[in-house]
Protein backbone atom coordinates (compact mmCIF):
# COMPACT_ATOMS: atom_id res chain seq x y z
CA UNK A 1 0.00 0.00 0.00
CA UNK A 2 2.86 2.50 0.98
CA UNK A 3 4.71 1.65 -2.39
CA UNK A 4 1.17 2.31 -4.19
CA UNK A 5 0.98 5.86 -2.86
CA UNK A 6 4.22 6.79 -3.21
CA UNK A 7 3.94 5.91 -7.05
CA UNK A 8 0.53 8.00 -7.18
CA UNK A 9 2.78 11.07 -5.52
CA UNK A 10 5.63 10.75 -7.34
CA UNK A 11 3.46 10.95 -10.55
CA UNK A 12 1.25 13.60 -9.48
CA UNK A 13 4.14 15.51 -8.70
CA UNK A 14 5.97 14.47 -12.11
CA UNK A 15 3.03 15.62 -14.38
CA UNK A 16 2.79 18.67 -11.95
CA UNK A 17 6.26 19.76 -12.83
CA UNK A 18 5.67 18.62 -16.59
CA UNK A 19 2.63 20.94 -16.89
CA UNK A 20 4.75 23.71 -14.88
CA UNK A 21 7.50 23.74 -17.52
CA UNK A 22 5.15 24.82 -20.15
CA UNK A 23 3.37 27.08 -18.57
CA UNK A 24 4.44 30.92 -18.81
CA UNK A 25 5.51 30.91 -15.08
CA UNK A 26 8.42 32.56 -14.16
CA UNK A 27 12.41 30.15 -14.49
CA UNK A 28 12.51 30.82 -10.49
CA UNK A 29 9.42 29.04 -9.97
CA UNK A 30 9.78 26.28 -12.23
CA UNK A 31 13.19 25.61 -11.03
CA UNK A 32 12.08 25.89 -7.62
CA UNK A 33 9.14 23.29 -8.15
CA UNK A 34 11.55 20.84 -9.58
CA UNK A 35 13.79 21.20 -6.57
CA UNK A 36 10.76 20.50 -4.47
CA UNK A 37 9.24 17.86 -6.32
CA UNK A 38 12.53 16.30 -6.42
CA UNK A 39 12.90 15.65 -2.60
CA UNK A 40 8.75 14.68 -2.76
CA UNK A 41 9.16 12.18 -5.37
CA UNK A 42 11.81 9.97 -3.24
CA UNK A 43 10.47 7.53 -0.70
CA UNK A 44 13.15 8.59 1.85
CA UNK A 45 13.31 12.50 2.49
CA UNK A 46 15.34 12.77 5.89
CA UNK A 47 16.53 16.27 7.13
CA UNK A 48 20.10 15.99 5.31
CA UNK A 49 18.33 15.32 1.91
CA UNK A 50 16.55 18.51 2.53
CA UNK A 51 19.64 21.03 1.43
CA UNK A 52 17.92 21.07 -2.53
CA UNK A 53 15.59 23.51 -0.24
CA UNK A 54 18.20 25.76 -0.07
CA UNK A 55 18.14 26.98 -4.39
CA UNK A 56 13.76 26.73 -4.32
CA UNK A 57 13.88 29.14 -0.81
CA UNK A 58 16.16 31.22 -2.71
CA UNK A 59 14.62 31.11 -5.81
CA UNK A 60 11.00 31.74 -4.36
CA UNK A 61 12.22 35.02 -2.57
CA UNK A 62 13.79 36.11 -5.47
CA UNK A 63 10.44 35.52 -7.41
CA UNK A 64 8.52 36.99 -4.92
CA UNK A 65 10.69 40.77 -4.42
CA UNK A 66 10.52 41.00 -8.47
CA UNK A 67 6.93 39.99 -8.86
CA UNK A 68 5.39 40.25 -5.54
CA UNK A 69 4.73 37.81 -2.68
CA UNK A 70 0.84 36.07 -1.88
CA UNK A 71 -0.26 36.68 1.24
CA UNK A 72 1.00 33.55 2.30
CA UNK A 73 4.28 33.01 0.41
CA UNK A 74 6.56 34.89 3.27
CA UNK A 75 5.27 32.13 5.65
CA UNK A 76 5.78 29.35 3.80
CA UNK A 77 9.02 30.18 2.73
CA UNK A 78 9.65 30.51 6.64
CA UNK A 79 8.94 26.59 6.93
CA UNK A 80 10.56 25.36 4.19
CA UNK A 81 13.43 27.15 6.05
CA UNK A 82 13.23 25.79 9.26
CA UNK A 83 11.51 22.29 8.51
CA UNK A 84 15.17 20.39 8.06
CA UNK A 85 16.31 22.13 11.40
CA UNK A 86 12.99 20.43 13.41
CA UNK A 87 12.15 17.33 11.00
CA UNK A 88 14.27 14.54 12.45
CA UNK A 89 13.15 15.34 16.10
CA UNK A 90 9.74 15.63 15.57
CA UNK A 91 9.90 12.72 13.26
CA UNK A 92 11.39 10.77 15.93
CA UNK A 93 8.67 11.80 18.56
CA UNK A 94 5.39 11.97 17.02
CA UNK A 95 6.03 9.94 14.20
CA UNK A 96 5.16 12.43 11.45
CA UNK A 97 6.95 13.68 8.70
CA UNK A 98 6.89 16.68 8.90
CA UNK A 99 9.17 17.37 5.86
CA UNK A 100 6.74 16.01 3.67
CA UNK A 101 3.67 17.87 5.47
CA UNK A 102 5.03 21.15 4.60
CA UNK A 103 6.70 20.82 0.93
CA UNK A 104 3.62 19.22 -0.23
CA UNK A 105 1.78 22.31 -0.61
CA UNK A 106 4.79 23.56 -2.75
CA UNK A 107 4.47 20.84 -4.90
CA UNK A 108 3.00 21.15 -8.52
CA UNK A 109 1.63 17.48 -8.36
CA UNK A 110 -0.47 19.18 -5.08
CA UNK A 111 -1.54 22.43 -6.27
CA UNK A 112 -0.12 23.88 -9.77
CA UNK A 113 -0.94 27.37 -8.42
CA UNK A 114 0.58 26.85 -4.93
CA UNK A 115 3.36 29.08 -5.31
CA UNK A 116 2.07 31.87 -7.14
CA UNK A 117 -1.46 31.81 -7.17
CA UNK A 118 -2.16 35.68 -9.30
CA UNK A 119 0.29 34.96 -12.17
CA UNK A 120 -0.72 34.08 -15.10
CA UNK A 121 -0.51 30.70 -17.01
CA UNK A 122 -0.05 30.15 -20.26
CA UNK A 123 -1.58 28.02 -22.83
CA UNK A 124 -0.10 24.20 -22.70
CA UNK A 125 -0.71 23.62 -26.97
Amino acid sequence: MAYAAQAVTTLAVAAGIAWLWRSAQPFAVKAAALCIGAIIGTPFSLDYDMMVLAPAIALLAVNGIEQGFAPYEKSLLAALWLVPLVARGVAGAALVPIGFIVMLPCSPGCSPCALHPHAQFGRLG
